[in-house]
């Protein structure tokens, strides 16, 4: 995707910037974007161990979740829109499994090297370790966090290719369920037809057999420490197209302001002899790339 930002100067000039650059292949991953030693897990597989930090400063592994019947894996991010998509129904998953045998946990398995600045329009938080106790405490979780993003091995080790991605097991600790939260990104009940995950869960709890085993995951790619070659490739190729300028009048602005788009509008108004105003504008430009993929247009 390509946009054009208006842009208007102090002598009504108007600089035109197209905000992403194509998209760049990575030497160091495979053709669906996984790195080497990513392995699929395979229906009765038994979950690997790993040995991961935890927000509250503890280091959990899989032993430490070894009493509940049912344990679900849930790879998500801090980042992620699809991940946010599905915030209010594990909660109330969670609400309506208390008093019954599962346990939770989450490892977030991105590495923020592995995210182009885009991919950060959609929250506060990037996913970083430190950004994972915000964002978690503004949630309320109370359930481990925990932190895979400097080695990603566990990610390999279990074949996560998104956030979210879900691995349900049984009390053996042997897989029942891989795949989607849900058929739905989006945060509306209504819009899940398919709740995937709740009824595998439930499915074992109840001593029935798990009606789908194997869903394809949804939502955002995980962002391997490897994609950072790309990402950097991308960010040089966005600064060498070239910049356009185009005049306007006073109707053009007027226009400019009544903003008949759908689009949230950042209008600045500056001038390059303004110190501030130069040295500001960098940063506006880092925003008007961040929301690159949103409703959203920098006119300065």
């Amino acid at each position: 995707m390509r946009r054009l930002l208006p842009c208007l100067a102090l002598v009504f000039a108007c600089t035109v910037l197209t905000t992403r650059a194509a998209d760049a292949t990575p030497p160091l991953l495979d053709k669906a974007g996984n790195p080497a030693g990513t392995r699929t897990l395979a229906i009765g597989d038994a979950a690997p161990d790993f040995a991961l930090p935890g927000i509250d400063g503890r280091t959990y592994k899989l032993a430490d979740f070894a009493g509940p019947d049912v344990l679900m894996v849930l790879f998500t991010s801090n980042h992620c829109p699809t991940s946010h998509g599905i915030e209010q129904r594990l909660q109330k998953l969670r609400d309506d499994l208390k008093g019954r045998s599962f346990g939770l946990v989450a490892i977030n398995p991105n590495h923020p090297d592995g995210l182009s600045i885009d991919e950060l329009g959609y929250g506060e938080f990037n996913d970083s370790f430190a950004d994972m106790k915000p964002y978690a405490k503004s949630l309320g979780w109370d359930f481990p966090y925990l932190y895979d993003g400097d080695k990603q091995l566990i990610a390999r080790a279990y074949g996560c290719l998104a956030t979210p991605h879900v691995f349900i097991f049984d009390k053996a600790r042997r897989l029942r369920y891989a795949g989607r939260f849900d058929d739905s990104r989006f945060p509306q009940e209504e819009t899940v037809k398919s709740p995937d995950a709740r009824n595998a869960i439930f499915a074992l709890l109840d001593g029935k057999p798990v009606p789908v085993e194997l869903t394809k995951p949804h939502g955002c790619s995980t962002k391997w420490r490897e994609k950072k070659a790309a990402s950097m490739k991308a960010e040089a190729a966005w600064t060498k197209i070239p910049v356009t300028l185009e005049s306007i009048d006073a109707a053009g602005v007027a226009a400019l302001r009544a903003n008949p788009t759908a689009k949230v509008r950042l209008i600045n108004v500056w001038a390059t002899w303004c110190a501030p105003c130069v040295e500001e504008f960098p940063a506006l430009v880092s925003l008007s790339r961040q929301f690159d993929r949103r409703d959203f247009e920098l006119v300065t």
